[in-house]
């Protein structure tokens, strides 16, 4: 794998390889449904780390979390935020301003977005939330070019089935062993050993469950995976000198369909969707923009914030640590949870 004239470079092997692992839970799996070697599967996972994060995704909804973003002004910008926060990132549009990610129990939004303590411009609550993979619908390989491009035959079939995300108020949690180990393949990587899951909260938290591994391969099995798990989503990265993260933010009454179709496109990220407004990250190739414009422009929509470019300098960054906030199959509200992190 390499990039070439701002394209990734994949031979036909590597890209079976990448396709197999979207619903592989092991890279010994991944070898069995290509019959590649375990050793040869291994060797290219390792060397496409350096380009390409793979995730474990789970169903958010299931699990009554929200994914979120709030743009805020520089000029009226946060101070402060609280433990389920995962980044804030400066973006630049025709003016500047702050982005906040986090990840939040549903019962707990309006108290997460309360304690900033600054009114955001504009808030989106990912009530559907998606990555992009390599086996997207909008996506084709080509191996005569040993590359991937977009594939817009598909947009229409897309627009018949999606519909309008639901508000989420559900407050039942998963328990702290299926918590634990969702949130460092999640945020980590989707091969990370299981016993490292267990190892990784006890850093953080010195009164974590000792389990057997009987007891963490059941909850792995039985509860991670047979109730949560959705796919491996792949994000591929250039160098943000050379091509930008874009954020594209649409609101109006087919926002939820733009978004639908741009992440199934090659080089986007993920998309937030909420009831009546969107948001979709990627690292977008010039090549791709007029096709990305052109499709956006067909359907009911505003881009409020214009062109908006996010910095590869992060004001702060952080894995939420879930498992300390669920109890007895509930989200608990804590007094830890209004722990903040200064952004000043």
């Amino acid at each position: 794998m390499r990039i070439e004239n701002d394209k990734f470079i994949l031979s036909p092997r590597e890209w079976e390889i990448l396709s197999a692992s979207t619903y592989s839970l092991s890279i010994r799996e991944i070898a069995r449904k290509t019959k590649i070697p375990h050793t040869t599967v291994n060797r290219f996972i390792e060397r496409a780390r350096r380009y390409v994060k793979i995730r474990f995704v789970p169903n958010f909804r299931k699990l009554n979390l929200v994914p979120l973003i709030l743009l805020f002004s520089k000029y009226n910008k946060p101070e402060k935020v609280s433990v389920f926060t995962t980044s804030v990132r400066k973006v630049f549009g025709y003016k500047p301003y702050i982005m906040v990610f986090g990840l939040v129990p549903a019962p707990f939004l309006e108290d997460y977005i309360e304690s900033i303590g600054v009114e955001p411009l504009i808030t989106i609550r990912g009530y559907d939330f998606q990555r992009w993979h390599v086996t997207q619908p909008g996506t084709v390989y080509r191996a005569d070019e040993n590359t991937f491009f977009p594939n817009l035959d598909v947009y229409k079939d897309i627009i018949r089935k999606v519909d309008k995300p639901k508000k989420l108020s559900g407050d039942t949690a998963p328990d702290k062993i299926d918590l634990a180990i969702i949130t460092w393949k999640y945020f980590r990587d989707a091969y990370t050993p299981l016993s490292e899951t267990i190892n990784l909260s006890r850093k953080y938290d010195p009164n974590f469950l000792d389990i057997s591994k009987q007891v963490l391969s059941y909850h792995y099995r039985k509860h991670v995976v047979g109730r949560y798990w959705l796919y491996n989503s792949h994000t591929f990265y250039f160098n943000t000198t050379r091509i930008p993260i874009k954020v594209y933010i649409f609101e109006g009454s087919e926002a939820h369909i733009v978004a639908n179709i741009l992440v199934t496109l090659p080089y986007f990220y993920f998309s937030m969707i909420d009831e009546n407004q969107a948001a979709v990250l990627g690292q977008i190739p010039c090549s791709m923009h007029e096709t990305i414009y052109r499709l956006i422009s067909q359907f009911d929509i505003t881009t409020p914030f214009g062109d908006l470019i996010m910095t590869s300098h992060v004001i702060t960054k952080s894995i939420p640590r879930l498992f300390k906030y669920s109890e007895n199959g509930k989200w608990v509200w804590s007094e830890e949870v209004m722990i903040i992190r200064n952004l000043i």
